[in-house]
């Protein structure tokens, strides 16, 4: 009787273990590394699976980190073209037996990551943050403002997100000119918005592009490209031209929108000269960038003569037209007005801890660990942690030579093996929670030969041109409440549909700018720009 009571308790207690949330491991300090000393710890992580990486079971990257971590990863890839759908799906069934540790890039939105957070179906990751978020302590102290960002409306912080202080994305609206043509019509680089039209006027009637035919020059084009939409880079010589979807800036504590102040009227009027002159393509408000890259790559030559955006996205590398395309310093408008607007990183959810998760000191700490910023290692010659960013020495990544540069022209330290969408299995393509300062990418080789070297380019563009004249007015998305979600998206349609109508219709002339700009006014008020700005007030004030 004894002996089988002795079985029973042994059954109960086996059955206690396996039911238990988490294993008891030895876990080091916090920012130290391996995390569990007496593991491989597991954790069951979802998300997508980058296209280019062979086996992530297999891959070095992963290898490396669990030895690093003593976390073994039981991923639950899906393919990147159907992962917010499944991830939907996930997070609205809501079980138990289903749900992963982490979500880890799941194509989660913010207002999903925070609906479902409030839900506690994700993680609050404040006290998690406060007691082990060693890395993400250290990334707060660098930029508050990113890390504060993160919170919710109601004080939670229900993701992390991967953080890119890449200079050139500081101010994407550059002006690219072909130099070429300039000295073909023995013409200066132009400062202000009158020269432009004269510098375009040249290029329009004197065969600029050296081919014979005189008409088939296009001075300026604008597409749906990266950052190359009407309005970026020329409006900022009239009004401060906010980046990204809403148009909203902050000025002085006020949040206003662009497409409602004076200066966009003025701007309005430059365009409509523009285009009633033919020195901007008549297609303007619905090229692609198909067909503008068509244009450049035209049989008789280049047809281009200027184009804006955050690269000269109308060639491909292997053009050496490109190499005639330079940016110039932001044009001084009518009034003095001469700036670009700085473009602040912005949190977006990469990663999130499941309500269920038996472990989160272990999930948590896994994420941290991959914040770690490995930049100072690096310029010192500790290259461990490449073994994580580019994989195993010699197949992803090696070791510059002396005398290579990087983009400042000093000596850098490490050089790619592979070519960005190469199929390779030594890492992950930077699908983690990455923590790239700007002291990073001047670390990697940058010389290629002849060869056009667009991070390099836009590097010293953004350096030259773009810097000395930031301003820094663009709003950060604050955290809405769901109600409030959902009528500012009822809104941002609205709005953005009628703005950006008009500014089709006053440029071409279908309507007038000035007998009808009041009533354009009239119309963004009653359609909801005061509730729309209110809303965001308030977000931000909170």
């Amino acid at each position: 009787m004894k002996k089988m009571l002795t079985i029973a308790l042994a059954l109960v207690l086996c059955m206690a273990l396996l039911a238990s949330p988490a294993m008891a491991w030895t876990y080091s300090a916090p920012g130290e590394l391996p995390i569990v000393t007496d593991g491989p710890a597991e954790l069951k992580v979802y998300g997508a699976a980058h296209g280019q990486v062979i086996d992530y079971e297999t891959n070095h990257a992963t290898k490396w980190f669990e030895e690093k971590t003593g976390v073994h990863v039981n991923w639950q890839l899906v393919s990147s073209t159907d992962v917010a759908e499944k991830t939907s799906l996930l997070l609205a069934t809501n079980s138990k037996a289903d749900m992963p540790d982490v979500f880890f890039n799941a194509s989660l939105s913010r207002a999903v990551a925070e609906a479902y957070g409030t839900q506690g179906i994700l993680m609050d990751l404040t006290d998690l943050i406060a007691d082990y978020g060693t890395n993400m302590q250290a990334l707060a102290a660098h930029n508050p403002k990113f890390v504060e960002n993160m919170k919710a409306y109601d004080g939670g912080v229900y993701f992390l997100s991967r953080y890119y202080e890449t200079v050139h994305t500081r101010a994407t609206q550059k002006i690219w000119m072909n130099m070429k043509w300039l000295e073909n019509v023995g013409m200066e680089v132009p400062t202000t918005t009158d020269e432009l039209v004269e510098v375009l006027k040249a290029f329009k009637e004197q065969d600029a592009n050296g081919n014979g035919d005189a008409t088939d020059e296009i001075p300026m084009i604008h597409h749906t490209g990266y950052a190359a939409q009407p309005g970026n880079g020329l409006m900022q010589s009239f009004v401060y031209w906010a980046p990204g979807g809403n148009s909203l800036y902050v000025e002085d504590g006020v949040v206003k929108a662009s497409y409602a102040q004076e200066g966009f009227k003025e701007g309005l009027k430059f365009y409509k000269k523009l285009y009633d002159e033919g020195l901007v393509d008549n297609e303007m408000f619905s090229m692609t960038q198909d067909q503008a890259k068509a244009l450049a790559a035209d049989p008789n030559g280049n047809r281009v003569g200027v184009t804006v955006g955050g690269t000269v996205s109308i060639f491909d590398f292997a053009d050496p037209e490109i190499m005639n395309f330079e940016v110039i310093d932001p044009l001084t408008g009518p009034t003095g007005l001469k700036q670009t607007a700085r473009e602040n990183v912005d949190p977006s959810p990469f990663a999130a801890i499941s309500g269920y998760c038996a472990d989160p000191q272990l999930a948590y700490r896994w994420l941290d660990a991959q914040l770690y910023d490995s930049s100072a290692d690096i310029a010192n010659g500790d290259f461990e942690w490449l073994n994580f960013w580019y994989g195993e020495e010699n197949v992803g990544w090696a070791k510059s030579e002396e005398g290579k540069v990087g983009f400042t022209g000093e000596q850098s330290a490490y050089k790619w093996l592979f070519n960005w969408g190469d199929e390779q299995n030594t890492h992950w393509y930077e699908t983690f929670l990455i923590n790239m300062p700007e002291g990073w990418k001047p670390l990697i080789e940058s010389e290629m030969g002849d060869g056009y070297n667009q991070e390099k380019v836009l590097y010293w563009a953004t350096k030259d041109h773009m810097e000395p004249l930031m301003v820094d007015w663009t709003m950060s998305t604050p955290s809405l409440e769901e109600d409030a979600a959902v009528e500012v998206a009822e809104l941002s349609t609205a709005l953005n549909t009628y703005w950006q109508s008009m500014f089709a219709k006053f440029v071409t002339g279908d309507a007038d700018i000035d007998a009808e700009w009041d009533s354009y006014l009239a119309e963004l008020d009653k359609i909801g720009l005061p509730r729309y700005i209110e809303i965001y007030t308030e977000a931000l004030n909170r």
